[in-house]
């Protein structure tokens, strides 16, 4: 190492001496070569493979500086690497005792020999899984500790989760190392796709007895448009190549043709550090915060609001991780369609965010205006202390996930933010910003539907049949002989109308069919030509349907043809009110016309196309894909095998 105690740079920065003459520099744990310097205070960089020192000339000042000039201090990537190297083992050592100290008396280690050697590493392995589940889930310990299924005949599924608020299937692959180096092999991702294949197409004979005991609590997830997130847990410090990913990737790549349900997400020794960390690390949080367009309000108590920086949220978190959220009712929620929404809407249309988005509510100790911009309120730079964000967890992770993607959006993104100060508050006034920030009501999809006069329509002709109507947020739950909600009349409708793009809508979601209540695909459904009476019949028949369909798959013997019909329900229906369309419109009643035939021809023709056309596909995917449902209606028309189904 080169050093110069008392010098300054080409930049004009003067070098310091680096504590215990070591300094971390840009990308200084990821460069091993002992041939390679940089100047920490400048951070240029020089190959030390040329003339030595002594035989280069000094350079003037119109050049850039020799790296062998005293007035640089370079760092050696090499030693920089080994120090780093040393840190990793220091961490996972941390980690290893928090995660003993979390988990010792609820990971389930019946299953192993007190005579295996290598039981504290199987130990170590469930809890990562566990912990992993507990940091993407919000899972408490013990819980998490539960959905633990790794073993003997685990298929590569380390632990399964299935989050019904979030409506995502958790599944995950876990793998310990001491030295901090190793990270999952390809072996792994391979065994971890396959079992994820296997669960997908029901076959429990292939999983342990963990698995198979846990079946019922995600099995719902299976059947119906959940997300599906796969989780890497490992304890290595390096990034997991390309080649160990691909089959993950792959199968993703099927999973999400065409909607996008399937992600995988990589949690390494440095999250894992960060997480185990953020309950521990009290030291509170303070930064500078630049506004655009500031504003302030001064009573009763002080708070400022403004434009800030999509790229300066990022960096935040990139930063301070989830102590960013430590007073906020909850931290991330990984992906659901609101997140996919924010995010989206980040990566392609940046300038728009902040009219799109509610923005962020942040407390702190304290805040005090820099000097830089006087009293203008173009720009302000405020400095807070101990800050906490209370609102916005959602608005802050979903931008960290589009800036992977999609960088240089950011940076044209601005969000709205308030940040109250709590210098002169009452004791009670962070918990009551907090509480009241987060239980505001929600704005649904069908409250938009709502607006259509067809509803309010609906609703008084239903009453003249005895029956209820329930289209509104807050309306009471209704049971099948009372009536029937919103939510299932739009499937009943959309598997009734001769479109099979709007059956596969519905199966995928249904708020899709009332985003816009102007235009189609809601008008197709909802118009002036939807009684009562005709709305009753065609959702006492779809239940009919729907009730058949799942007594066919109950019954099947075949296991294909089980998965086959459970998914395809929705498609089954549509094909069956296609062909019933004259009988619903007449006065004749439904027991009378058939739905039961209809039902088990239709399951059965559909089981076989499916098998013919696309053996290989998941049947979870087939029917939220329209391309393929088109394909296989279009089949059974071509050959005649159900009649009254028109082409479209």
């Amino acid at each position: 190492m080169v050093t110069a105690k008392s010098a300054r740079c080409w930049s004009g920065g003067a070098a310091e001496q680096a504590a215990g003459g070591l300094v971390l520099r840009g990308r200084a744990q990821r460069i091993t070569s002992l041939k390679m310097a940089v100047c920490v205070v400048c951070a240029s960089r020089w190959s030390k493979s040329s003339n030595p020192p002594e035989s280069r000339p000094r350079i003037a000042r119109s050049r850039p500086p020799s790296p062998f000039d005293t007035k640089h201090k370079l760092i050696d990537y090499g030693q920089t690497a080994r120090q780093v190297s040393r840190m990793s083992v220091v961490h996972v050592r941390q980690i290893k005792g928090k995660l003993q100290e979390i988990f010792t008396t609820s990971i389930d280690m019946s299953d192993l020999k007190s005579t295996d050697t290598e039981k504290e590493k199987k130990f170590l392995t469930r809890a990562l899984a566990a912990y992993a589940l507990s940091i993407v889930a919000e899972l408490a310990p013990a819980e998490a500790a539960a959905r633990v299924t790794d073993g003997f005949g685990d298929n590569g599924i380390d632990a399964i989760y299935y989050a019904e608020d979030l409506n995502t299937l958790f599944l995950v692959q876990s793998k310990w190392a001491d030295d901090g180096n190793k990270t999952i092999e390809l072996s792994g991702t391979l065994k971890f796709a396959q079992g994820i294949g296997d669960l997908i197409n029901d076959e429990r004979e292939k999983f342990n007895e963990k698995i198979n005991k846990l079946w019922p609590s995600f099995e719902a997830a299976l059947n119906q448009p959940a997300k599906i997130q796969l989780i890497l847990a490992h304890t290595g410090s390096s990034q997991l190549s390309v080649e160990v990913m691909a089959p993950l990737n792959k199968l993703c790549s099927e999973l999400n043709d065409p909607v996008a349900i399937a992600s995988v997400v990589v949690i390494d020794q440095s999250r894992i550090y960060s997480a185990l960390t953020s309950g521990i690390d009290t030291a509170p949080i303070d930064v500078d915060v630049m506004l655009r367009d500031w504003g302030q309000v001064r009573e009763p108590y002080r708070a400022v609001y403004g434009q800030l920086a999509g790229s300066d949220i990022v960096r935040w978190y990139t930063t301070f991780g989830d102590r960013l959220f430590a007073k906020n009712l909850r931290k991330l929620l990984g992906q659901s369609d609101v997140n996919e929404q924010i995010s989206l809407s980040a990566e392609e249309a940046p300038e728009s965010f902040w009219y799109l988005n509610n923005g962020i509510t942040a407390l702190a100790d304290s805040l005090e205006k820099n000097l830089m911009g006087g009293k203008d309120t173009t720009t302000g730079v405020f400095a807070c202390k101990n800050v906490s964000i209370v609102n916005g967890a959602q608005t802050v992770g979903s931008l960290s996930r589009a800036a992977q993607k999609k960088a240089e959006s950011i940076d044209k993104v601005r969000v709205h933010i308030r940040i109250i100060s709590l210098s002169g508050c009452p004791p009670e006034f962070a918990a009551h910003v907090t509480r009241a920030t987060n239980t505001q009501n929600r704005i649904e999809p069908k409250d938009f539907a709502a607006l259509d006069s067809n509803q309010e329509r609906i609703r008084t002709e239903m009453l003249l049949l005895g029956k209820t109507y329930a289209y509104k947020s807050g309306d009471p739950q209704i049971s099948h002989d009372q009536g029937v909600a919103i939510e299932e009349a739009t499937v009943a409708l959309a598997c009734v109308h001769r479109d099979v793009a709007n059956c596969v809508r519905a199966k995928n979601h249904v708020s899709s069919l009332w985003s816009d209540i102007k235009g189609r695909p809601y008008t197709d459904l909802f118009n002036k030509n939807v009684t009562a009476v005709s709305l009753w019949r065609t959702v006492d028949a779809f239940r009919i349907i729907q009730q058949q369909c799942s007594e066919y798959a109950q019954k099947s013997t075949d296991r294909r043809d089980r998965l086959i019909v459970t998914n395809g329900a929705l498609f089954i229906a549509h094909l069956v009110l296609q062909q019933a369309r004259t009988e619903l419109a007449s006065e004749a009643p439904l027991e009378n016309i058939g739905l039961d035939v209809k039902v088990k021809r239709a399951a059965a023709e559909v089981c076989g196309a499916v098998k013919r056309l696309m053996p290989n596909a998941y049947p979870m995917c087939i029917f939220k894909n329209q391309a393929r449902c088109k394909e296989i209606k279009d089949d059974l028309i071509t050959r005649g095998r159900l009649v009254g189904l028109s082409a479209k």
